[in-house]
C-alpha cells in the first residue's frame, strides 16, 4: 500500500512485490515496534502488580505493628489502682499526682501510641510517669537511678519501644525479697545515635512465682523485638544479658 501511494504521488514505477526490499524493511520495522510496545505493556502491568503487592504488604505490616503496640498490661493497671486506693484512704497528698500520672499514661498509649513516630520528649515523659507510679507502688523495695542525656529531644522515635524493658525490670524486681533493689536506666542521644540501657536485679527462681497471665500480658520484649525488626531493620542492635543476678538490656538505634 505504501508503494502504491508513493508511485501515485511521485509518478513512480516501483514494483509492489511482497518480498521486495521495501516490504521486508517495513515489515521488520513494524514487527520490532510491536514487540517494543508489548515489552512496555508487560513492564507496566508487572509494575502495577508489584505496587499492589507492596501496598498489601504495607497494610499487613501496619496491622501487625498496631497489634504489637496496642496492648496494656492489666496487672500494672490493677496494682496501680490498688496503690492509689490505699493512698486515698490514707489521705496522702500524692494521690492526686498519681491519678494524673495514670491518666497521662493511658492518654499516651491510646493517642500518641497510635502514631508512627513521636518525639523523644514525649516518649521519655511517658517512661517517667510509669516510673513514678511504680516507685509509689513499691516504696522502699526499689531505688531508681535514671540518667538522661539527650542533645535533641524533638528527635522522633517509634512510640512504646522502651516501655516493655522498663516494665520487665519492675516486674522481676518486685518479686525479690529484701529492699532497696537498684534499677538503672540510662538514655542518651548524640548525633542521632540513640542508646537505651536498663539494668535490674534478677533471680531465675523468682521467675517461677509469676502468674502465667502476667507473663503473657503487656507489650512484652518479644513483641518489641518484632517491632524493631519492622521499623529499624538495619539500624538497630539489641543486646540482652541474663547472668541470673542481673538482667541487662542495651538498645542502640540510628535515628
Amino acid at each position: 500500500m505504501n508503494l502504491q501511494v508513493h508511485n501515485w504521488l511521485f509518478k513512480g514505477t516501483h514494483s509492489s512485490s511482497f518480498l521486495s526490499y521495501y516490504a521486508i524493511g517495513y515489515i521488520s520495522t513494524y514487527t520490532v515496534l510491536s514487540l517494543f510496545a508489548y515489552f512496555l505493556y508487560s513492564i507496566k502491568e508487572s509494575y502495577k502488580k508489584q505496587i499492589a503487592l507492596e501496598d498489601a504488604y504495607k497494610k499487613k505490616q501496619q496491622a501487625e505493628l498496631s497489634g504489637l503496640k496496642s496492648q496494656i498490661n492489666p496487672h500494672f493497671l490493677f496494682n496501680t489502682l490498688n496503690t492509689i486506693y490505699s493512698s486515698a484512704l490514707k489521705k496522702d497528698d500524692k494521690t492526686a499526682e498519681m491519678i494524673l500520672n495514670l491518666s497521662d499514661i493511658f492518654r499516651y498509649v491510646l493517642h500518641e501510641g497510635q502514631n508512627e513516630y513521636v518525639s523523644l520528649k514525649k516518649e521519655i515523659a511517658h517512661l517517667k510517669d510509669y516510673i513514678n507510679l511504680q516507685e509509689e507502688r513499691l516504696l522502699d523495695k526499689i531505688n531508681i537511678d535514671l540518667s538522661i542525656n539527650i542533645d535533641n529531644d524533638e528527635k522522633e522515635i517509634a512510640p512504646l519501644l522502651l516501655i516493655s524493658f522498663v516494665e520487665n525490670a519492675f516486674k522481676y524486681t518486685s518479686l525479690l525479697r529484701d529492699s532497696s533493689h537498684l534499677i538503672k536506666i540510662k538514655i542518651t542521644l548524640k548525633d542521632n545515635a540513640f542508646t537505651f540501657y536498663c539494668e535490674n536485679p534478677y533471680n531465675e527462681k523468682a521467675k517461677r512465682d509469676i502468674d502465667s497471665n502476667w507473663k503473657k500480658s503487656g507489650i512484652g520484649i518479644a513483641n518489641t523485638k518484632k517491632r524493631l525488626e519492622y521499623l529499624y531493620p538495619n539500624n538497630h542492635q539489641l543486646h540482652i544479658l541474663d547472668d541470673n543476678k542481673l538482667f541487662k538490656v542495651t538498645l542502640n538505634i540510628q535515628l
